[in-house]
């Protein structure tokens, strides 16, 4: 990285849309909130945000349309008096893509306006479909981009969508660099044309202090044995696949119960499988208000399942991890980089629901000291590659990568 300027700290927008965000982004905040950058959070509030760091500024647009337009004109008459060449490109930008796109403005000028009137020197970007939007500030503006590699948007979306797969082919060669929250994620993603020169691996990071009140402490054999997943209904989940299995366990008598918490609410599927399965009393649906609940939740439970089909690492499993509960995952993405099989945790292959349900069978009858030894294995796992001053050191020293 060329050295700024003596005292000046380099300007690191973490783009996501909109504030807070998922556990990740909001960790890499707090972590990298430590180091002598500056942070810019761009997107709609949708609750309160407040950061203990006068190194993070949050830069929100109002959400009613009538106050949009009114925050429109005070950042035009802005960047009109204190960045008019600034303006000049954004609106001649802005002319060349309305024509080719259906663009709100609205939705687009309070979006955009922030960011230009405030210009980072480098921009994170969290979810690859949102490159296209962005990639101007390259273009216009040479600020350099970073972008995420995580779950959905590079696993199935391009192959799935023909025209987002040429964006991605046309797009990614030119990104400086890319951050990818696992190594199986990286080799997708180069299949799209980015250099894994450019690819840098780096782990979600736990806040561990913040778990510690709710580490589990009991991992005796009650009567009924709890078994939970956390995650918003979507395919992607492969709850049905769980479902399938808790019906196995069930049919040869052993006493189970599955919850499921989600901010969403159930997909008629889910709630169509359990009324076909008639298993309706062995199962849970609700939701937590408050993250803090959705610990307490997990450390009451036996062991914290993730049946997915597609992930990058799912957060839930290192919190679990971190939290002392035992796991089992499927061999989706990035899971494998995270537990050893038999050692920290359990896996099976995914979409295999008599291997799913073998897994949950053996573990049932696993001894408790087993379990014990197991979670002790997990826990050190995380303090050793998923500490949360850990992430903000691996992404500064990514960010320091970029020649400015």
């Amino acid at each position: 990285m060329v050295k700024k300027l003596l005292g000046e700290k380099i300007k690191i927008a973490i783009y996501d849309g909109v504030m807070p965000s998922s556990i990740f982004i909001e960790n890499l905040i707090g972590s990298l909130s430590k180091k002598e950058v500056k942070i810019y959070l761009f997107g709609r509030s949708l609750n309160k945000c407040f950061y203990y760091s006068h190194n993070v500024k949050i830069f929100s647009y109002p959400k009613n349309k009538i106050l949009s337009l009114g925050f429109i004109f005070i950042q035009i008459l802005y960047m009109l008096f204190m960045h008019p060449r600034r303006l000049k490109k954004i609106y001649f930008h802005y002319k060349s893509i309305s024509k080719k796109e259906k663009i709100h403005f609205i939705n687009w000028w309070r979006k955009i306006l922030p960011v230009v009137n405030n210009l980072p020197d480098i921009f994170h970007i969290q979810w690859a479909k949102a490159l296209p939007k962005w990639f101007f500030l390259k273009d216009l503006f040479n600020v350099k981009l970073v972008l995420s590699l995580r779950g959905a948007h590079i696993n199935y979306s391009p192959l799935a969508d023909i025209e987002i797969k040429d964006t991605y082919k046309q797009l990614f060669p030119h990104v400086d660099v890319f951050h990818a929250v696992s190594d199986a994620i990286r080799f997708e993603a180069q299949r799209y044309g980015a250099l894994d020169s450019k690819i840098k691996t780096v782990y979600s990071g736990i806040d561990l202090p913040a778990l510690n009140n709710f580490r589990k402490t009991n991992w005796s054999i009650q009567k009924t044995f709890h078994f939970l997943s956390v995650g918003r209904y979507h395919w992607k989940k492969g709850y049905q696949y769980a479902l399938i299995a808790i019906k196995e366990l069930l049919n040869e008598n052993f006493d189970v119960h599955y919850t499921i918490i989600a901010k969403n609410e159930p997909s008629e599927e889910v709630l169509y499988q359990i009324h076909d399965l008639s298993i309706k009393d062995s199962i849970t649906l609700t939701s937590s208000k408050t993250q803090k609940g959705v610990y307490k939740k997990m450390s009451e439970s036996d062991c914290l399942l993730l049946p997915s089909v597609e992930e990058g690492v799912a957060n839930v499993i290192l919190e679990a991890m971190a939290l002392g509960v035992p796991v089992i995952s499927s061999n989706c993405g990035g899971m494998t980089e995270v537990i050893d099989d038999g050692s920290n945790g359990l896996i099976f292959n995914k979409r295999d629901t008599s291997n799913l349900a073998n897994v949950m069978k053996n573990f049932i009858k696993m001894h408790e000291d087993q379990k014990k030894e197991m979670v002790k294995k997990a826990r050190k796992q995380i303090e050793k590659k998923h500490d949360y001053d850990a992430l903000g050191n691996k992404m500064y020293q990514l960010y320091k990568s970029i020649e400015l």
